[in-house]
């Protein structure tokens, strides 16, 4: 219960966090902005603090390790995941403007996770015998990270567009649009998040064949899961290598972006059972 209330703790200050990213986005005060950053690191510090303490119970209830099994876990660690990618990036680009998306978006998830998942889901437990061994960290937790960077892309493609909208329209910009400088900015900070992501997506499924083969005896088995990463992987693949010999403009990195992240969702809905019946083994 302890780290359950840490958690519910991190949830009201992304809230916070959030409702600062949209205020500076409007009012363009630089103390707003700064604060925004303060409020989500302090969350995102004691979010890291609510994994610790669970991980301190898992050992002395002589499981040890770190758990994400359930649903509960799985949106806690993507949303920690999530604003982690999106702080490294704020400080690299001294931008905020996919604050003002992404950090609602973490503050929804974790509201949920913090007030419709409680109960068995946030119930600590071994975790199942098919799942022992260090391939399963390996695959879940890069996975996650991906996740979280993926995200990061994601909000900035749906600002891209946005702006491009307004900018061919000649309308005058407001709120969030006028945080950006450029539309290459975004673009930048779209194939940064992409190209970071993508390292970790790769881990994950290389990680993931390597558990396929201990649980099912091959390394591939054309399941619903493992398809739709592999589909997730290619998108992206394709999305840094045409950007590295220049195929296209920066529109389509940013439809290949919103295109991939849309596979990697439902890939993860697959994943935990809430769309089709697979082999893959499910998040409870």
């Amino acid at each position: 219960m302890q780290d359950q209330n840490i958690l519910s703790m991190a949830a009201l200050l992304y809230i916070f966090g959030a409702a600062l990213y949209f205020s500076n986005s409007y009012l363009k005060v630089p103390r707003i902005g700064k604060l925004a950053t303060l409020v989500t690191v302090i969350a995102f510090l004691i979010q890291t603090l609510s994994f610790l303490v669970r991980w301190t119970v898992t050992y002395r209830m002589g499981f040890g390790h770190l758990h994400i099994v359930t649903l509960y876990e799985s949106l806690s660690f993507i949303v920690w995941a999530i604003v982690l990618a999106y702080l490294i990036l704020e400080i690299k680009f001294k931008n905020k403007i996919v604050g003002s998306f992404v950090i609602p978006l973490a503050a929804i998830v974790l509201i949920y996770t913090t007030m419709v998942l409680p109960g068995t889901q946030s119930t600590i437990a071994p975790v199942p015998e098919v799942l022992h061994g260090n391939f399963y960290n390996y695959h879940v937790i890069p996975c996650f990270l991906g996740y979280g960077a993926f995200t990061i892309s994601f909000g900035a493609s749906i600002i891209y567009f946005f702006k491009k909208r307004k900018k061919a329209a000649g309308s005058t910009e407001t709120g969030i649009l006028q945080l950006s400088s450029s539309l290459h900015l975004l673009n930048e900070i779209i194939y940064n998040a992409i190209a970071v992501g993508f390292i970790f997506f790769t881990i994950q499924l290389i990680a993931g064949m390597f558990r396929t083969k201990v649980i099912w005896g091959s390394y591939w088995q054309w399941d619903p899961t493992q398809v739709l990463g592999l589909i997730t992987w290619l998108i992206y693949s394709v999305i840094l290598h045409g950007r590295f010999t220049r195929w296209w403009k920066e529109d389509m990195t940013a439809i290949l972006s919103i295109l991939g992240f849309i596979t990697a969702i439902a890939g993860f809905l697959v994943a935990t059972g809430r769309m089709v019946t697979t082999g893959h083994y499910p998040i409870l």
